[in-house]
């Protein structure tokens, strides 16, 4: 039954998956709640099959839940527990740099003509607690966050994504 919806959302063969029961991994997440996501029910599920979804035809992971259910109801396990747990966040771990120098680039001039200026401080208090971004605190009391990836910000001469 190939083609597409008249609205041009799903496949039909997505359409013809979602009647049969199967749900994708965010539909699952929806409907286990307390902090379910659709990486934690790709971590645990297996995908039964894929279809295409929307006009730009992704390609998006088909679950059956129901059969995850009672397959591991008959193990003694619970997936929607083991979904959460594996959507749960790993606790962040603060990472500190005392007495640290810092290079950054600071624009200005004109959009047509773009200035980069170098700026520097040295003992700075550097802070990484996770993700993209870092927290300096310079000159005692003036704090700035910098991206880990953006170009010209050093610490003690390397790039910042390659000390954290």
């Amino acid at each position: 039954m190939a083609g597409y919806a008249d609205d041009f959302s799903k496949s039909n063969n997505a359409l013809d998956a979602e009647a049969r029961g199967l749900m994708t991994a965010s539909a699952i997440a929806r409907k286990i709640g307390h902090g379910a996501t659709a990486a934690g029910v790709k971590v645990v599920l297996r995908r039964a099959e894929w279809h295409h979804t929307s006009k730009m035809y992704n390609p998006v992971g088909y679950y059956d839940y129901d059969a995850a259910v009672e397959d591991a109801a008959e193990h003694g396990r619970d997936v929607a527990a083991e979904i959460i747990a594996a959507s749960a966040k790993p606790a962040a771990t603060e990472q500190t740099i005392a007495n640290a120098r810092v290079e950054w680039l600071e624009w200005g001039g004109t959009r047509k003509h773009p200035r980069a200026t170098v700026r520097q401080a040295s003992g700075c208090t550097v802070t990484y607690t996770g993700g993209e971004f870092v927290k300096v605190m310079y000159a005692l009391t003036r704090t700035m966050r910098k991206g880990r990836e953006t170009k010209g910000f050093k610490i003690n001469g390397r790039a910042a994504h390659l000390v954290f």
